[in-house]
């Protein structure tokens, strides 16, 4: 049986979700996808995912909460934010914060694979 990775999303936009889970599913890679922080902070606590997506694009200020206690809880699991616009301080700071990577907004599918898929090497990597 084959086993998939698993990756998870927090965002409201059904898009994204709807782009992220085709995306994955070509890298064979499954996503669950919450729409409120405690579920998904509850949810990688409690489950081992290769990945963590963050969609802060309704609060920048919120996101760097979260993605603070995101690496406390899972300090090896890559972490992509995504953002409608972010500025260059605000990008720093969250790369300061060992973020994988930030998308904005719109998000081009051939880019999406390519990140997701540098990601999930990354995770694979870390847990030889």
């Amino acid at each position: 049986m084959i086993e998939y990775a698993s990756a998870i999303l927090l965002t409201q936009d059904k898009e994204i979700i709807s782009l992220f889970s085709s995306t994955a599913t070509e890298l064979q890679t499954k996503v669950v996808a919450k729409q409120d922080i405690a579920s998904f902070l509850l949810e990688i606590q409690e489950h081992d995912y290769a990945l963590a997506i963050c969609d802060c694009s309704n609060s920048i200020s919120e996101c760097f909460k979260w993605v603070k206690v995101i690496k406390k809880i899972r300090p090896k699991v890559p972490l992509i934010v995504i953002s409608s616009e972010i500025d260059k301080t605000s990008g720093g700071k969250l790369y300061e914060e060992r973020i994988y990577h930030l998308c904005e907004k719109p998000l081009d599918k051939d880019y999406l694979k390519e990140i997701l898929s540098a990601s999930l090497i990354r995770s694979a990597q870390k847990n030889i």
